[in-house]
């Protein structure tokens, strides 16, 4: 099982960006070469919508939600209340880090779960110790 972060999501939707033919050839590797199932979160596609919405308006986020939640290889998994305070305080004993709130939340959430992979370019989950794919950092 892979988690899936916001990082990755953006890259694979922005055609733009320089690293979208890498995101695009990691997550066909996942699905077809291995196989393999994706989770991410619901802080993670409220960060992934809001950021598609404030890049290029709402229209764009609404058609990313309508194909992702129709998708049979993508689980979403809501953050539980005692997660929610696991966050908190893993944001609080990091905060001389930059790892933001929904960062953390995906920890919480990865360690729970026991997935020790992200599909990510975000540097924060590696200097957290997560192992990141497709092993490129921003």
């Amino acid at each position: 099982m892979i988690f899936v972060d916001s990082s990755a999501f953006y890259l694979l939707v922005n055609k733009n960006e320089k690293m979208h033919y890498l995101a695009k050839e990691a997550f066909n590797k996942f699905i077809y070469d291995n196989n393999e199932l994706l989770l991410t979160s619901d802080y993670i596609i409220d960060e992934t919508l809001t950021l598609i919405s404030s890049r290029w308006g709402k229209h764009y986020a609404v058609t990313f939600w309508e194909s992702i939640s129709k998708s049979s290889i993508l689980r979403l998994v809501k953050l539980t209340e005692k997660q929610f305070y696991k966050t908190v305080d893993l944001f609080i004993k990091y905060k001389d880090h930059k790892f933001s709130f929904t960062d953390c939340s995906s920890f919480v959430i990865m360690d729970d779960l026991k997935i020790n992979k992200a599909f990510s370019f975000d540097k924060h989950f590696r200097e957290f110790g997560i192992e990141v794919l497709p092993g490129i950092m921003d």
